[in-house]
């Protein structure tokens, strides 16, 4: 278990054997050639416009591109897991549920608006199937904590992770990178940008990733896990005049990853057959799953000066193709009794979404006193599912009644959203601003639901239901903060968070065609959150010391859930939640050469209403959502006689236990513990880096998605196990340790 007080000893230890940290949650934007001190002034764009970090009255952490890069950060689970307050799941590549102080979406089905939203670059990243990409070429990851629907796009109840890449500059830089590592890794990265003309910068970027893979499957005698992944980058920057910037991006990234490991941690069925392990680094899975997956997309941003203020247009198109074959969901080795078709399995599961969005803003001035920010927004979204699934169940199991077809469901969901925003600051004294931001948002929905074929679970019948729906609510944030000092701001804020309703677009489970259809045509309502804070913005020695706490309580209103509803499983609103809870960032240059950083989230979370599975859930954790999450460590530069230079650097990241379901089962949880990354770097020139590096130091296998389910159970259980207390639990954890040596040149 989490235990605060054992946390200064494995710090001290840590600090002892290598050094922990590069540059701080909230602190380090240094580019990666420069050896810089990690208080430099930080510059983000939470209020939609660059400013520093310390004059920013809104909780936000930090990681800057060195610290993504030299603590070999590739995917968004690496991110997620470093920000205190934020919880994760991942069962596989195609659903990341993320929550930020509570708030939550446990629900892949297409047309189901995340919680936490995701933007690259300001562009809406929508669905929770697209938001696990590479990370490469990074400025910054903005990680905004609670509602910031007034600014940013839509849907943001919990908060935002904003993706800030790096724009083109009249400087010439070229980086590239090679990596080789245990598990065959081979991974490759190069940049470059500089100036075409006085006028016109241009810059490309890329990275490619592959690996053996780390997870020996017995049934099939292959290595699950392997990556290959590859991503590009181009962007065509326009300065033509001093009023005129405008930047045009491009993107695109395919991942043909082989094998999706999963770990049956349940009592082993008697009734499967073949061989059977308890080891996380093997498997029984009769499917070894892999993916097929593509996106891209482009963007236009333009800047333009005008006599009343900025206008700002952003018009971007995105497109999302993810294809999931052979995912043995119960990661048993159990089939069908001819053989032919695993016992609970996606055989095909293919999501496409294509989106496009405009938003134009003025960023305007009346006077000293009064300025702001106001705009339009408008996404149109569409995704299509098609999913395939075999729910046999093996002989001799509960719901085991003979070999049955494949279910095969479409579903096909456009979404329209349109939105005005304000956000007006008024200083009343040099010390004294208050801020109004408000937002009206309508989100309009339409779908079709098609059975196909009907199967064992899915499918009720052959049918195609059509549904429709809109919403419009308004949201809002007040804030008011105080310059005490030069060096100390404090403030406090309101915000109003609004979240679209929706349709369960599969009410899965057998039973007559009239009752599944008018479960699919009821839409569920928006889920509302009100949040209040206080925080503060303090830099002391010298601005060598920043220390940014925040104290917040949420409440939770209309709160959505996937959930079970007699023999089917629908989308709806389980009831309300609160959260309360103190969040703060550290950071502190001891010397010129020495960095300590420390971030730390305390979360008293609940529901206060509702029920599961005709259970009460009240008093209960919010689900993904950790009383204590901690990371913390330090980088070291030693500086050799002859000129050289040896960096020592690391993070450490403890998480207490955290729920994937509001039913708060134990075996349905998780904690992030005593994960170490540790990393050491010789610098023979100002060009050149060797580095060698380590991460999950201890070898620890934490879950980061679980699935218990008596429909599951009952497909490789028997009713004498079932009687016994035997579960069916399945799995995702986190990959053992990797360790590898980089080589970096720059110039």
């Amino acid at each position: 278990m989490f235990s605060v007080n054992k946390l200064p000893k494995r710090t001290l230890l840590s600090v002892l054997i290598a050094g922990l940290g590069m540059s701080g949650v909230s602190s380090l934007q240094a580019e990666e050639n420069e050896r810089a001190s990690a208080m430099e002034e930080v510059i983000v764009s939470a209020r939609k416009m660059d400013e520093s970090l310390q004059d920013v009255p809104l909780a936000i952490s930090v990681l800057g591109g060195a610290m993504l890069e030299n603590l070999r950060l590739d995917d968004v689970n690496d991110v997620l897991i470093r920000v205190p307050g934020v919880g994760f799941g991942q069962p596989f590549k195609s659903y990341t549920p993320i929550a930020i102080r509570g708030a939550s979406t446990q629900d892949d089905n297409i047309g189901v608006d995340p919680n936490v939203a995701v933007f690259v670059d300001g562009v809406y990243i929508g669905g929770t199937t697209a938001v696990e990409f590479d990370l490469f070429d990074l400025e910054r990851v903005e990680v905004l904590k609670g509602p910031q629907g007034t600014l940013f796009g839509r849907n943001t109840n919990g908060g935002v992770i904003h993706y800030v890449t790096k724009d083109p500059t009249d400087e010439f830089r070229a980086a590239t990178t090679l990596t080789l590592g245990n598990h065959g890794r081979v991974e490759a990265a190069g940049s470059i940008s500089g100036a075409l003309t006085d006028t016109t910068f241009a810059s490309f970027s890329a990275k490619t990733r592959n690996t053996s893979g780390y997870q020996e499957n017995l049934v099939t005698g292959n290595t699950l896990g392997q990556e290959k992944i590859s991503s590009a980058r181009g962007k065509l920057r326009f300065t033509g005049t001093e009023d005129l910037d405008v930047v045009l991006a491009a993107d695109y990234s395919v991942d043909d990853s082989f094998g999706i490991p999963r770990d049956f941690v349940g009592g082993i069925p008697d009734l499967t057959e073949g061989p059977k392990t308890t080891s996380l680094n093997k498997s029984m899975q009769d499917l070894d799953g892999l993916y097929e997956r593509a996106s891209w997309g482009t963007s236009l941003k333009i800047a333009y000066e005008t006599d009343i203020g900025t206008f700002h247009s952003l018009t971007a198109y995105r497109k999302h193709d993810n294809e999931m074959h052979d995912f043995d969901f119960d990661a048993v080795n159990g089939r069908t009794s001819d053989g032919s078709d695993t016992t609970e399995g996606f055989p095909f599961q293919a999501t496409l979404l294509d989106s496009f969005s405009q938003e134009f803003r003025l960023d305007w001035e009346v006077n000293d006193t009064v300025n702001g920010t106001t705009g339009v927004y408008y996404l149109d979204e569409n995704q299509y599912r098609e999913e395939h699934l075999a729910a046999s169940g093996v002989p001799g199991s509960v719901y085991y009644d003979g070999d049955k077809p494949r279910d095969i469901l479409t579903q096909d969901v456009d979404t329209t959203s349109i939105a005005l925003f304000t956000d007006v600051r008024i200083n009343f004294t040099d010390a004294f601003t208050l801020s109004l931001g408000a937002r009206l948002s309508k989100d309009e929905k339409d779908g079709t639901t098609e059975c196909r074929q009907v199967g064992r679970f899915f499918c009720a019948d052959v049918y195609s239901t059509d549904y429709d729906a809109s919403w419009t609510e308004p949201s809002y944030r007040v804030v008011a903060d105080y310059q005490f000092s030069e060096d100390i701001m404090g403030y406090v804020s309101y915000a109003k968070g609004y979240k679209s309703g929706g349709f369960s677009n599969a009410a899965a489970g057998d039973g007559p065609l009239e009752v599944v259809a008018p479960l699919l045509a009821t839409p569920y309502n928006p889920e509302f959150s009100d949040s209040y804070e206080l925080g503060f913005r303090m830099q002391f020695l010298d601005n060598s010391l920043t220390f940014n706490p925040t104290l917040f309580h949420v409440e939770y209103t209309d709160i959505q859930f996937l959930y079970l509803a007699g023999d089917h499983f629908i989308s709806g609103n389980i009831g309300g939640g609160e959260n309360t809870g103190i969040e703060f960032d550290l950071n502190y240059d001891i010397t010129d050469n020495f960095n300590l950083w420390v971030g730390y989230a305390y979360s008293d979370s609940e529901y206060t209403e509702g029920s599961l599975y005709g259970a009460d859930i009240i008093g209960n954790q919010l689900q993904l959502t950790p009383e204590h999450s901690l990371n913390m460590g330090f980088s070291y530069e030693h500086e050799l006689e002859n000129g050289k230079a040896l960096v020592f650097s690391g993070d450490m990241v403890q998480k207490s236990r955290q729920y994937d379901d509001a039913m708060n089962a134990e075996d349905a949880s998780t904690e992030f513990k005593d994960l170490f990354n540790l990393r050491m770097a010789y610098q023979p020139s100002d060009k050149v880096e060797v580095s060698l590096w380590v991460n999950n130091l201890l070898d620890k296998r934490n879950a980061v998605g679980t699935n218990s389910d008596p429909f599951f159970d009952g497909l490789v259980l028997s009713q004498d196990e079932i009687d016994a207390g035997e579960r069916g639990l399945w799995v995702s954890h986190t990959p053992p340790r990797t360790f590898g040596a980089t080589l970096t040149w720059e110039y």
